[in-house]
């Protein structure tokens, strides 16, 4: 031959890599009739398995060259990691009033597509109130609307959340502004949920925060936000339709 001999791993598919002769016959049993012995092998992650046909090229798998290892090495060249869950987050204050509203009500409406596994729905507050219930007049709207907030516990806006989100929506001007402050990197996944997709700007683009108020505000509130997400609901399907012919799912 002129040239090197190449061939996939010694594994079955799903199986870890086989190292030793023992672990290859441990597989593969008497349907191999030949193994040239040349000790035992390093362990590996195994070969990482690119798309060159998509753009941004795909990572669809990675092995023992990271993803961080080809920025580093290619710089100028744009490398995604395939992904199986396209992540949307809604941003208030507190996450105790309206962020979990938006959860709730958009966790429904997905519930009622063929993309509801697919689709992950959470939400954060720009203030640390981690692990504190939704307030009682939004788990009341809730209840009133077929949607359970009662189990919900507010979480603090962080780096991974951020990492992990494909689209986040803040409901107020306030939420934009602290996000683009702190977390400039991630500025192309922020956006005001009044204003995303609507072709005229609005003069007030932001959703009131209830806290402090009475029951009928909270309802306001409540349909302020179904209106908003029935809108945008379109628009997020089309999104969630290139999200899946991009990663192949």
């Amino acid at each position: 031959m002129d040239g090197p001999i190449a061939s996939t791993s010694a594994n079955l598919s799903g199986e870890k890599n086989a190292l030793t002769i023992t672990e290859i016959l441990a597989q593969f049993g008497n349907k191999i009739d030949l193994i040239l012995d040349a000790g035992k092998m390093k362990s590996s992650a195994g070969s990482t398995v690119i798309d060159f046909t998509k753009r941004p090229y795909l990572i669809m798998r990675e092995g023992d060259i990271s993803i961080k290892e080809l920025q580093e090495k290619l710089p100028d060249i744009t490398f995604n990691k395939r992904r199986t869950v396209f992540s949307v987050n809604f941003v208030c204050s507190g996450n105790i009033c309206r962020s979990p509203m938006a959860e709730g009500i958009f966790k429904k409406m997905i519930e009622k597509t063929r993309f509801k596994d697919i689709i992950e729905v959470r939400s954060a507050g720009t203030l640390d109130l981690s692990n504190v219930h939704a307030h009682d007049f939004s788990i009341k709207v809730g209840d009133d609307n077929g949607v359970d907030l009662s189990h919900h516990r507010a979480r603090h806006i962080n780096k991974r959340i951020l990492e992990d989100s494909d689209l986040i929506f803040c409901l107020a001007m306030n939420h934009l502004t602290y996000l683009k402050s702190h977390y400039p990197n991630y500025k192309n996944k922020f956006f005001l949920l009044k204003e995303w997709k609507r072709e005229k700007r609005l003069s007030n683009p932001s959703i009131a925060d209830p806290i402090g108020h009475d029951l009928k505000f909270f309802n306001e509130t409540y349909n302020e936000i179904t209106t908003e997400l029935k809108r945008i609901f379109p628009e997020v399907m089309s999104l969630i339709k290139d999200f899946i012919e991009y990663n192949d799912l």
